[in-house]
């Protein structure tokens, strides 16, 4: 899958019309519209990170397919929560639970 390909794939996964995801990423229409015919370049650097950050993936990953995506994101961060734990004390390790706790409970 190349850089155009994962772009369009993202953008008919997320819902978005071709006119509202240039809209999003302010670029013109006609150019959004090009990326969805086989056979044609993909997006310009210029647009790159605005892709990136819309879809929340890195811009490595639109590029090459390798790098982070939103999972290895949340991964990452699970990681980091976990060894800032053990350097809290049982009282501040309680006032993280309490907090996920309600957190958790505002979905509801």
């Amino acid at each position: 899958m190349n850089t155009r390909e994962r772009i369009v794939k993202l953008v008919k996964e997320s819902g978005l019309t071709q006119k509202e995801f240039a809209e999003a990423i302010k670029a013109p229409v006609t150019t959004v519209n090009g990326w969805f015919k086989k056979d044609t370049k993909s997006p310009s650097a210029d647009y790159i990170i605005p892709i990136s950050e819309l879809f929340g993936v890195s811009p490595e990953w639109l590029l090459t397919g390798e790098g982070k995506t939103p999972d290895d994101q949340l991964s990452r961060i699970e990681f980091a929560l976990s060894g800032e734990i053990k350097q809290l004390s049982d009282i501040e390790k309680q006032d993280i639970l309490d907090y996920i706790r309600f957190k958790k409970a505002q979905r509801k």
